[in-house]
């Protein structure tokens, strides 16, 4: 192999290993969180777009969310049996049924640790612009292939 070639595979495997910590790091978040405060990873990332955004469908959580809507639909029920969410129809269009926080939701999300994108969002605002740059001209083409059926 030429020290080019080395270079690259050195490279490449730096990159999927810091891939793995941080999927490794949020799982342990999610893990973590559900024991001590009683909620999956996902369930508390639908609180915070709650939070954040006031009442929406579960299509806008699932495009926000990057689930699918089916999905969504399952962490919905959870929270709402744990009276962490309501669903409320609308009042002008009774088919379109939104999903808002409750005070016990509220309270969970003041109680939790900053989820995980949260804090990658910190982390990047904090980075030199040319850094950023080449994440984000990377990381869209890897998400690509990563998301492409097999």
């Amino acid at each position: 192999m030429t020290k080019v070639k080395l270079a690259h595979a050195s490279m490449t495997e730096h990159v999927v290993r810091d891939l793995s910590r941080i999927v490794k790091a949020i799982d342990d978040f999610s893990k973590r969180v559900h024991r001590v405060h009683g909620v999956s990873g996902p369930q508390l990332s639908l609180l915070w777009e709650l939070r954040e955004s006031g009442r929406l469908t579960i299509s806008q959580l699932a495009e926000r969310m990057y689930l699918h809507p089916s999905t969504v639909s399952g962490i919905a029920d959870r929270l709402e049996g744990k009276r962490l969410a309501t669903r409320m129809r609308d009042t002008e269009d009774h088919r379109v049924v939104g999903l808002t926080i409750t005070t016990a939701g509220l309270e969970i999300l003041d109680t939790t640790p900053m989820l995980p994108r949260h804090r990658i969002v910190e982390a990047l605002k904090k980075m030199p612009d040319a850094l950023v740059s080449g994440l984000a001209k990377g990381l869209g083409p890897l998400a690509a292939v990563v998301e492409a059926e097999p």
